[in-house]
């Protein structure tokens, strides 16, 4: 801890090639290091997620990182994407109003996030999807 990545030097190219949204998109604050953070940011298709280090899987719920991924959340609903957060193979959607528990992810399914109107406003929702709707 606090000594960064002990295969740096020998990490695989797949590694070397690799850059998080901590050092690609501009707007993402010093604290979203993947070395303070304990998580990283990346693109998946359709939004964006937050690897969680697996040995800190609650990491993403500390101030001040939850609070973004919900201002993200919203921010996503509006435009058309979606924040969930990863902790191994388990995903989370992280929504305006909550946060959905998918469960682990199998290979080849995918993440279906929608809205509709309610009597007490708009409604999120997010599901996985089998792999043969995934496509």
């Amino acid at each position: 801890p606090g000594r960064g990545c002990k295969t740096y030097e020998t990490r695989p190219q797949s590694c070397r090639e690799f850059f998080c949204g901590y050092m690609t998109s501009p707007g993402v604050s010093e604290e979203w290091k993947p070395s303070t953070a304990r998580m990283l940011l990346m693109a998946v298709e359709g939004g964006i997620a937050a690897v969680v280090d697996r040995d800190r899987p609650l990491q993403w719920k500390a101030s001040p990182y939850y609070e973004q991924l919900k201002a993200w959340a919203q921010q996503g609903m509006t435009e058309g994407w979606f924040v969930i957060v990863r902790v191994d193979r388990h995903i989370t959607a992280i929504l305006p109003e909550r946060d959905e528990v998918l469960g682990e992810m199998e290979p080849g399914e995918g993440i279906e996030v929608g809205w509709f109107p309610s009597p007490t406003g708009m409604r999120y929702e997010a599901r996985k999807i089998p792999p043969a709707s995934a496509q």
